[in-house]
């Protein structure tokens, strides 16, 4: 890669002041995890009433094609969500960006369980994966069920660049849908998250992820086309389907969140940076935002097992599960009587 290609990346989305990485880094994460905690309950065993009909729907099978790669991502995920928990202590702000990778591979590993039991095919890369978890998403739970997408009322017209402006963003679990979702209150010093603002702080998210990938497909469109601008309407012609075929869901969103952290991760070296406009410094990331991503992935965790007890059957699900505790020498697993 060359670098054009790492300025391109530093710049996109870039916010220089520390204080305000840090608040972002912590907003998305704190309001994923209240939501999960307001919506689902505190743990394992009130997850398990919260999403026992998830799957009722599945076609019950001893098997299926792709068991044994999957078993290895639930291994992997297993993994990742324990040593999470594990790392509170001695945490300091640099360990963010290490964290924020491990707790991004441990969800996707977990999702792939899924995934991979519906469609029955192997993928390798990113863009693959959020293609099939876009098809696959209304069997995840709230606030994994989140998705942006064009909208036809939104006053779009011919002449028009499509833009964020014309998508709508949605809970479908909720029945709850906008056009109109703030992008700025993730940037803002949160003593406390409740229900309305999580959803604001999550919807806002989407927002400004799907700016975001407007942009690249904008920018992409013009480099390949040897065009400074957007102007003339038959490139807008050209454009807009594409641009109208875009969906962004929770993937594109956690994907972004790992990407922004790891080409801007100077920042979390940076220790105590004072902002004046605020009266804060950087110390809103902290052993609670360890704890917020545990709580996350165990509930991946636990949606995949209930996912397997449909797939395989409980008592196969708890003897695959039994095997990889064994595996990995758990002696108090988190997951006792979840099934």
């Amino acid at each position: 890669m060359n670098r054009e290609y790492y300025e391109a990346k530093f710049f996109q989305d870039y916010n220089p002041n520390p204080v305000f990485a840090e608040i972002s880094t912590g907003n998305w994460v704190y309001a994923l995890a209240n939501t999960i905690k307001l919506v689902h309950g505190n743990g394992p065993i009130e997850w398990r009433t919260s999403i026992s009909n998830a799957f009722e729907r599945i076609q019950n099978v001893n098997d299926f094609p792709l068991i044994h790669r999957s078993m290895r991502a639930l291994s992997q995920g297993l993994s990742l969500t324990l040593s999470l928990e594990a790392r509170k202590e001695n945490f300091t702000p640099w360990h963010t960006v290490g964290l924020i990778s491990d707790f991004y591979y441990s969800i996707t590993n977990i999702f792939d369980v899924i995934i991979m039991g519906q469609v029955d095919s192997t993928y390798e890369d990113h863009t693959t994966r959020i293609r099939h978890f876009d098809g696959l998403r209304s069997l995840f739970p709230h606030p994994f069920d989140m998705i942006s997408s064009f909208y036809d009322g939104s006053g779009w017209r011919n002449t028009l660049l499509v833009s964020k402006e014309h998508f709508r963003f949605e809970f479908p679990s909720l029945d709850y849908r906008t056009t109109n979702s703030s992008e700025g209150l993730i940037n803002e010093w949160h003593d406390s998250i409740n229900t309305s603002l999580a959803k604001d702080i999550l919807l806002g998210y989407l927002r400004g992820t799907t700016g975001f990938l407007w942009e690249m497909k904008r920018e992409t469109y013009k480099k390949q086309k040897s065009i400074p601008s957007i102007r003339r309407q038959e490139h807008k012609d050209e454009l807009n389907p594409k641009l109208k075929r875009m969906r962004i869901n929770f993937l594109n969103c956690l994907y972004r969140y790992r990407t922004k952290a790891h080409y801007r991760d100077f920042i979390y070296l940076t220790a105590d940076q004072y902002e004046p406009s605020i009266h804060k410094k950087n110390i809103y990331i902290d052993n609670r935002f360890i704890e917020s991503l545990f709580l996350i992935s165990n509930f991946s965790v636990c949606v995949a097992l209930k996912y397997l007890s449909a797939k395989i059957g409980v008592r196969n699900t708890q003897t695959l599960l039994l095997a990889l505790e064994g595996k990995l020498k758990l002696h108090n697993s988190p997951w006792n009587g979840f099934l």
